[in-house]
């Protein structure tokens, strides 16, 4: 290439640019959301508490939501039961 050529431009196709854009929005919602609760959980743990020691309480809990569901679901079964028999007792 001499120096009066130019490079060749390159062209994004359109599809590349709006699914890129729609993916940086949506991660901006959502990533941003679960950054403040590892950041601002511990402060208000502290705040309510006063102890420095249990400020590592909500990020433990945020780590437990996973299991959230199969608990919640065993959890429920058993009180529909228990909820049924009493009332057709």
């Amino acid at each position: 290439m001499t120096a009066h050529q130019k490079p060749a431009a390159f062209v994004v196709p359109p599809l590349i640019k709006k699914n890129t854009a729609l993916f940086a929005l949506s991660q901006s919602f959502t990533g941003a959301g679960m950054q403040l609760a590892y950041g601002v959980g511990p402060l208000m743990v502290y705040q309510l508490s006063g102890s420095a020691g249990l400020s590592g309480l909500s990020v433990a809990l945020i780590g437990l939501s996973p299991f959230s569901s199969p608990i919640t679901s065993v959890g429920s079964r058993i009180a529909m039961d228990a909820s049924l028999a009493f009332i057709l007792a």
